[in-house]
């Protein structure tokens, strides 16, 4: 009897430690990273590595308003406004965006009137959480360098819609790098 029940415990021993080792390996397959190569579309917005906001941008503006909010009636398309596109899982501005920005820029104080909406967009990577806010990350900082290069910041507007618009609906590397932008609209208020 002593003989078989030590078996038997053996036994619920042994299948507990095999059950937490597959639950480890489980664990650590689930958080697997995912290797991307650039494109023809990131090796063409993607350069080398950021150089830092010069000293004058950053002194500008002490702290950033809070947006204020509009009543929107619609949005509309600015052909004369260029999207921006983001590296993967990064919301920093790469200088080839800061020089399209700062045409945006120029645009928007030859129109002083026009209010816009900053989108901020995602690839289909990650959670739709971890998306709407990359999102919103992405739309903020275009919102903050916008105000830096001088627009009024009572004028500009930011949300996320995460991975829910792609603008490209392929699922490689080549639609990913078109979907991660932030982009401009302008808003007609109500």
């Amino acid at each position: 009897m002593f003989y078989k029940t030590g078996t038997m415990g053996h036994r619920i021993a042994f299948i507990m430690v095999f059950l937490s080792l597959v639950g480890l390996v489980a664990v650590g397959c689930s958080k697997k990273q995912v290797k991307t190569t650039p494109t023809d579309l990131e090796k063409f917005t993607l350069e080398e590595p950021l150089e830092p906001l010069e000293e004058l941008e950053i002194a500008k503006i002490e702290e950033f308003p809070p947006e204020e909010p509009i009543d929107i009636k619609e949005v509309k398309e600015l052909p004369k406004i260029k999207d921006i596109y983001f590296e993967f899982d990064k919301s920093d501005i790469t200088s080839r965006a800061r020089k399209i920005l700062a045409a945006n820029a120029e645009w928007l104080k030859e129109n002083s009137k026009v209010k816009v909406l900053v989108e901020g967009h995602c690839d289909e990577r990650g959670t739709i959480e971890y998306n709407l806010a990359l999102g919103q990350r992405r739309a903020v900082m275009v919102r903050k360098y916008l105000i830096t290069l001088g627009i009024e910041s009572k004028r500009i507007n930011t949300i996320s819609y995460g991975e829910e618009k792609p603008v490209d609906i392929g699922h490689d590397e080549e639609a990913w790098a078109r979907n991660r932008r932030a982009h401009i609209l302008a808003i007609v208020e109500n």
